[in-house]
């Protein structure tokens, strides 16, 4: 449990009341866990790519939000939807549906046709930028696995502050997640211990309206439908920011078509910029920007010097001190 002293600066920064902290923790217990935890441990995230890559997001002031069903886990789109259906299409969750009609009446079936309504554009129209959380051990030489997976001949690790990431800003009408690694048996059990709770919360839930109420149901649904993958991806230790264009449209938030490894697609273009009108903080790149990590290459000089000019272009201070190269012996082919 965190204690008081930790959790009200962390309400404060999510603008949530006690009330709805305890309502998140019924419904997405592990949301509430790892990003309170990113936050009581002022953890840092770190985004793994391809030097070309770094440059472009350097000067574009932008990342590139891909769809769902681009990720290197081909299964990214189906992994949580089959087993949410499963769960919460059968009979066990029976009683979920009961409880939200004792709540207001038709409310459990609205909300099975509201996640069925919107599951096409689960599919087809989520994208996201992957992150993972980094740890202090890591910051001179990054990740192996990560490398191999993402770093190519020339891989950069973009390890970033985490201030823009906790903050209830809608400028961007976008969200940070946490992934969860479950499997079949896994995911169950999750399932049930929520349902668990919330049968045991009846009467501080039915005390919400029923669009409230009806929010916290499709939160629940959608996030373990974007935000659960395969155990054998947990080394990850991964994050997503995720936008719905479709349903959450932003004009901040613009798409461009682009080929990404040979593959012709649509991208959205999230801009690296502070909006403090609207209480985004932190999210342009000198605030960004912690260190880089140049990955195993043959060129780390040639590859320093062009990131260090790259991070003067946008106004990243004492560059030279932030960036460094990581001497893990891994032949990149």
């Amino acid at each position: 449990m965190l204690s008081a002293a930790v959790t009200e600066p962390i309400l404060a920064a999510y603008g949530l009341s006690a009330t709805e902290f305890r309502l998140w923790q019924i419904f997405t217990p592990d949301i509430v866990e790892r990003r309170f935890a990113a936050f009581a441990n002022e953890s840092r995230f770190v985004h793994y790519t391809t030097a070309d890559s770094a440059l472009k997001i350097a000067r574009g002031g932008s990342v590139w939000l891909r769809n769902i069903s681009c990720m290197n886990d081909f299964s990214e789109a189906k992994y949580g939807i089959d087993r949410v259906i499963g769960f919460f299409g059968g009979d066990e969750a029976r009683p979920l549906w009961d409880l939200l009609d004792r709540c207001h009446a038709g409310l459990g079936t609205r909300s099975r046709k509201h996640y069925d309504d919107w599951l096409h554009d689960l599919r087809a129209e989520t994208y996201l930028v992957c992150l993972s959380e980094h740890d202090k051990e890591e910051d001179y030489i990054g990740r192996l696995p990560m490398w191999r997976a993402y770093g190519s001949t020339t891989g950069i690790a973009l390890v970033l502050n985490a201030q823009a990431f906790h903050n209830s800003s809608v400028a961007l009408n976008t969200g940070s997640y946490p992934v969860c690694y479950l499997n079949d048996n896994a995911a169950r059990g999750k399932f049930r211990g929520i349902l668990e709770a919330i049968i045991k919360n009846e009467e501080l839930l039915c005390a919400q309206t029923e669009n409230e109420l009806l929010a916290y149901v499709q939160s629940m649904l959608e996030y373990f439908s974007l935000c659960m993958k395969h155990p054998g991806f947990k080394e990850e230790r991964e994050w997503r920011v995720v936008h719905r264009p479709v349903r959450n449209p932003n004009p901040r938030v613009q798409p461009t078509v682009e080929v990404f490894r040979r593959v012709p697609q649509k991208v959205y273009h999230l801009p690296l910029r502070d909006f403090p009108e609207e209480g985004l903080l932190g999210a342009s790149l000198p605030a960004l920007i912690n260190r880089v990590i140049i990955g195993p290459t043959q060129y780390p000089l040639v590859v320093y010097n062009a990131i260090v000019a790259a991070l003067h272009e946008v106004g990243v201070e004492d560059a030279e001190k932030k960036v460094f190269v990581s001497h893990i012996p891994l032949r990149q082919e």
